[in-house]
């Protein structure tokens, strides 16, 4: 008769529950976290179709539509770069970290120029000229939450990054749904 190891059923290490939880914890605050933000996202169009109306509800998609084709110039792909550097190389985390903020705010800042020149050069109504004006903005943001995301991820701290993720999207979520029920407008919104 066999004996348990050469078999296969050697006794358990200690690292070996970690090696599962670890994985199914991580796959679970992921998926939390992107139910939250779909569920945030549904419940910010009910509101905001609601409380702005066809009109208001549509120059608002237009605005947040034109602002996410910008949101791509402040990463240009360098989250799997700057993740594997980081995770390669701990004792340089801190200057790839720095690095990787610079790089996205300086690709940040080039997004928002192009975002005022292009709706500049459409001619758009000043109304949409100051929410892409503010609501830009928020490229600097996206970079900031893309390079802590980028930060913890390295550090196999996806709960982190989820916890981020979910804290940005409640905040948004809470700011602009107070605003609209205080009759906000399209631009009281980004304002």
């Amino acid at each position: 008769m066999a004996d348990e190891t050469t078999i296969g059923l050697e006794a358990p290490n200690a690292a070996a529950p970690d090696k599962v939880r670890a994985p199914a914890r991580n796959f679970l605050v992921l998926f939390l976290s992107q139910g939250f933000g779909k569920l945030a996202g549904l419940i910010f169009g009910f509101v905001a179709a609601r409380l702005l109306g066809a009109s208001g509800f549509g120059d608002y998609a237009v605005v947040s539509s034109f602002l996410s084709y910008f949101l791509v110039l402040t990463d240009f792909g360098l989250s799997p770069f700057l993740v594997r550097e980081m995770s390669q190389n701990p004792s340089a985390r801190g200057e790839v970290f720095a690095r990787g903020l610079a790089l996205r705010m300086t690709l940040a800042a080039g997004g928002y120029c192009c975002i005022l020149a292009v709706a500049l050069a459409l001619g758009w109504p000043r109304l949409f000229l100051i929410s892409l004006a503010v609501g830009g903005l928020g490229t600097f943001l996206h970079a900031w939450n893309s390079s802590l995301t980028d930060l913890f991820t390295s550090r196999e701290k996806l709960r982190y990054a989820a916890a981020l993720d979910m804290v940005c999207q409640a905040v948004f979520l809470t700011l602009v749904v107070a605003l609209l029920l205080r009759g906000a407008n399209i631009l009281g919104i980004f304002l």
